[in-house]
């Protein structure tokens, strides 16, 4: 079982290093931190649409 201190510590590695990349749904857009329905995710600025999300417990 991973501490939830184990999986933060995943889920900001993971944000930095996708963080800035161009969106894949659109041509205009790059990932951003944001909230999605309640849960941290990468949010495309352009369009909206959420990359990555993580549920937390």
């Amino acid at each position: 079982m991973t501490s939830s201190t184990t999986r933060s510590l995943q889920s900001e590695r993971l944000f930095g290093t996708l963080e800035k990349r161009h969106c894949e749904f659109c041509d205009n857009g790059t990932l951003e931190r944001d909230i999605y329905k309640g849960n941290n995710a990468l949010v495309c600025s352009n369009c909206g649409v959420p990359t990555v999300q993580v549920w937390e417990e």
